[in-house]
């Protein structure tokens, strides 16, 4: 399912800074600095260039009224990638989780480098959330063309999927002063027959996620429409020293569905509710001790590619981005009776191709944050109840490339995870 999207990138190298809004984009220690500290971040959002020739992270500090300011491009010491389309457009790694942050036990941010097959660890300053200082050197992940990375509760584990000719999963210990360290009997292959880069959307991982207890690792693969052929999740028991389970458990999608995508839990229960493209969503029981279940399909009238989700804990939704109708539908799921709502829709205009979103409570209230790929922007709504997102601000990072000299490219850009203080 290609995007058929026309859109204009940002090639931007240029080599003298420049002086806009009163503010003039410098380099230190390494860094692109694209914003002042002003002392008052309440947290900081990240997301990536995910560009081939060198890949940045985008730091960005989050205020108490949950608006935003650009702070630093960081370089990760690897390379972005993209996968083949159809058309070339956004979505350059099929995937949510490329850009993942942890803020239990330790704190940290970890993004994927497809084009360099590594991934790369940050400490996260804890006093100042857009300062990050890279540990040990980005880690190979003893795949081809990683996409999606996921931490156990304590931040000690983190699990990436690999979506190349070499593809699976892997697992690394996490230390805030030496990096990652591959974690015995944790390399299991899926075969998808795919290149390197893959050939995608369908055919490809879209998520990896821990369940609630820590005690298996899930990964939703795509089917392929064309032939009819479902995916699944993929789901590995984990052991008491850390290594999975030598197979997987196969758990297809229910009637209706045929691309489990993001996975995102209901919280307290065991089970998920998967964005898929073909239908909209599906939900999944899965949780350690019992076979997992395929439940129900969730059609979501009107939608294109359904593929990246979240929750909120203040409405107690789901809220899904669409990158080709451009739109973030808001879901209900009751529980125990797993009934479902569609509460809202908010439409983003026309060329935002919306990919990874994030909530954060920040002085117990919740905000919502997009990233628009076809934009190079980021969108930041206040939720202010079930079906009550309200847009607050939309900041648009292009410009600011334009002035730092950064290469940022709405075909490349992915990733989006937040961090409060």
């Amino acid at each position: 399912m290609a995007l058929k999207i026309s859109l204009i990138s940002y090639i931007l190298l240029l080599p003298v800074f420049t002086i806009v809004n009163g503010f003039s984009a410098t380099r230190r220690d390494g860094n692109i600095v694209l914003g002042p500290a002003n002392g008052t971040a309440a947290g900081s959002a990240y997301f990536m260039t995910n560009d081939p020739d060198g890949n940045f992270i985008i730091t960005t500090d989050v205020h108490l009224d949950g608006t935003l300011t650009p702070r630093l491009a960081i370089p990760t010491g690897g390379k972005g990638g993209h996968g083949v389309q159809t058309v070339l457009g956004p979505n350059a790694l099929f995937s949510d989780g490329s850009v993942r942050g942890h803020s239990t036990g330790t704190r940290v941010v970890t993004t994927v480098n497809a084009g360099s097959n590594t991934m790369t660890l940050f400490k996260i300053n804890p006093t100042a959330p857009s300062e990050l200082v890279q540990v040990g050197d980005p880690i190979d992940t003893s795949g081809d063309f990683p996409t999606s990375v996921a931490y156990n509760r304590q931040g000690t584990t983190a699990c990436v999927v690999n979506a190349g000719k070499r593809s699976g999963v892997a697992c690394f210990a996490v230390s805030t002063t030496t990096g990652f360290t591959p974690i015995p009997d944790t390399v299991r292959s899926v075969e998808l027959n795919q290149t390197t880069p893959p050939h995608g959307p369908p055919n490809t991982p879209g998520h990896i996620i821990f369940t609630e207890d820590d005690g298996q690792l899930v990964v939703a693969y795509r089917g392929v429409p064309e032939t009819n052929t479902p995916g699944m999740l993929a789901v590995w028991n984990i052991t008491s020293t850390g290594a999975l389970s030598t197979g997987f458990q196969s758990v297809p999608p229910p009637p209706g569905a045929l691309e489990p995508s993001s996975i995102t839990r209901l919280p307290n229960t065991q089970f998920f509710m998967v964005t898929d493209p073909f239908v909209g969503a599906s939900i999944y029981q899965v949780a350690t001790g019992i076979k997992g279940v395929p439940i129900k399909s969730v059609p979501i009238p009107g939608q294109k590619f359904t593929s990246w989700s979240l929750f909120s804990m203040q409405t107690g939704n789901f809220y899904m981005s669409d990158i080709d109708t451009n739109t973030v539908t808001e879901l209900n799921i009751t529980n125990p009776a797993l009934d479902t709502t569609i509460v809202a829709q908010y439409p983003l205009g026309d060329g935002a191709a919306p990919e990874d979103l994030t909530v954060s409570t920040i002085a117990k209230q919740d905000y919502l944050y997009v990233l628009e790929a076809g934009k190079l922007s980021v969108k930041a709504f206040i939720i202010k109840g079930p079906g009550q997102a309200v847009e607050i601000q939309e900041v648009a990072y292009g410009p600011l490339a334009q002035q730092a000299g950064l290469k940022l490219d709405t075909n490349n850009v992915v990733g989006m995870s937040l961090i409060v203080s």
